[in-house]
């Protein structure tokens, strides 16, 4: 099982007011909250805007990026956008109305920044996440977020390496494993 629940408290936090410290990285959090908010509705478009997709999903192939074809790769990334799609349509409610704090932004040189964030649950439960940024043709994006303590992006690397490093296993399986769900 993919760490649906992990991924999606991640994505759901996007949905609280938010106050920004440094409105450069934090202002593709800001501007993806507000939007989340004003739609109020289980579209995961929003989430997905704010992300370099393609410098995701191709980290998350790892060293298998290299061995498959543009075709390929263009199937894999459907298949994983629906797959983060079906975890942001089922965690949803759980993370409606949350309340997330910037706590603060550290410069990893001018084009990539961590933000270190908390989000109070409408139940009670406070989560802190780590969201790690990089600019990308001068525009933040999401890479990676960190919650309970697992980088999303590297999780994701050593869970899809485990199913293409099965006997046999091709980038079609991988495939077919996101596309059950």
């Amino acid at each position: 099982m993919f760490r649906q629940t992990i991924f999606a408290a991640a994505a759901f936090a996007l949905f609280s007011g938010i106050a920004a410290a440094d409105p450069r990285p934090e202002r593709v959090i800001l501007d993806t909250a507000q939007t989340i908010a004003v739609q109020q509705t289980v579209d995961a478009e929003p989430l997905l805007a704010a992300m370099d997709f393609d410098r995701v999903a191709r980290f998350t192939l790892g060293k298998y990026a290299r061995r498959i074809s543009d075709s390929e790769f263009e199937d894999f990334k459907l298949a994983f956008r629906d797959t983060v799609r079906r975890a942001y349509a089922q965690h949803f409610s759980d993370f409606a109305l949350s309340e997330l704090n910037i706590v603060d932004t550290r410069a990893r040189g001018d084009n990539e920044a961590i933000i270190r964030s908390s989000i109070l649950r409408k139940d009670g439960e406070r989560v802190d996440l780590k969201w790690r940024l990089m600019k990308s043709g001068g525009d933040w994006r999401v890479i990676d977020v960190e919650v309970y303590g697992l980088w999303l992006a590297i999780e994701q690397r050593a869970q899809f390496a485990a199913i293409l490093d099965r006997p046999g296993a091709t980038i079609d399986t991988l495939i077919t494993e996101l596309r059950r769900g």
